[in-house]
């Protein structure tokens, strides 16, 4: 919109400039003979116009209800212009911003062994492999600056157990182990991340403000 009226000034800048050039050069005895141009009735005398103008026969006048129309056009044309574009750029965004988060959660869920999971939940840092794992999530993490958070999670019956949770600038991760309850947004799903069934990306309000959600299964070779 900002470069439209832009553009709008400069090219009806140049038309006014052209203009006033062409009425500057035409010469002074032809100007009389061209200010009736064009019309199909005499003009009306001066004391006609003046009488015209004090009897008030319209409450808003013919160029006033012209201004209006237009204006509303245009408004309206500016704000419906606006609102499809704000739809069309939020509905691309979502599904770039989803692709990217579904192929950081897969390569997160490569990085873990369903076999040790049990056993970071019970031992965390003090496994040489624990910091390795916390590393390569941290690495593709910083590999997508759309990615805020990654977390393993062991969904159980009283709430989520935490396996991994990255530190941010704000938030701090929890420790392996933890047991947290199961956010409001997420409480509709719960059979379905306890049973380890895929769960469609979420747009919602969470504990950290409102958030794309993509979540990963992590099956083992048996497809557990």
């Amino acid at each position: 919109m900002l470069s439209d009226v832009v553009i709008d000034h400069v090219d009806k800048g140049i038309t006014v400039i052209a203009v006033f050039i062409i009425i500057k050069l035409i010469p002074d005895r032809l100007k009389p003979g061209l200010w009736l141009t064009g019309w199909r009735q005499a003009p009306l005398s001066k004391e006609a116009l003046t009488d015209a103008k004090k009897n008030v026969t319209r409450s808003f006048s013919l160029r006033g209800k012209i201004v209006t129309i237009i204006t509303i056009i245009m408004v309206s044309v500016a704000v419906v212009t606006t609102v499809i574009s704000y739809i069309l750029y939020s509905n691309f965004a979502l599904k770039q911003y989803t692709y990217s988060a579904t192929g950081a959660a897969r390569i997160s869920a490569n990085q873990i062994d369903p076999s040790t999971l049990d056993a970071y939940l019970e031992k965390g840092r003090s496994l040489p492999e624990y910091e390795i794992i916390e590393n390569d999530l941290e690495c593709i993490r910083e590999g997508n600056p759309d990615i805020e958070y990654i977390y393993v999670y062991k969904f159980v019956e009283d709430g989520v157990r935490v396996v991994f949770d990255l530190d941010t600038e704000e938030v701090t991760g929890q420790e392996p182990g933890t047991l947290i309850e199961l956010e409001d947004y997420l409480k509709p799903y719960r059979n379905a991340l306890l049973a380890g069934e895929a769960i469609e990306p979420l747009l919602d309000d969470t504990n950290y403000g409102r958030l794309l959600t993509v979540f990963e299964p992590i099956y083992d070779d048996a497809g557990n």
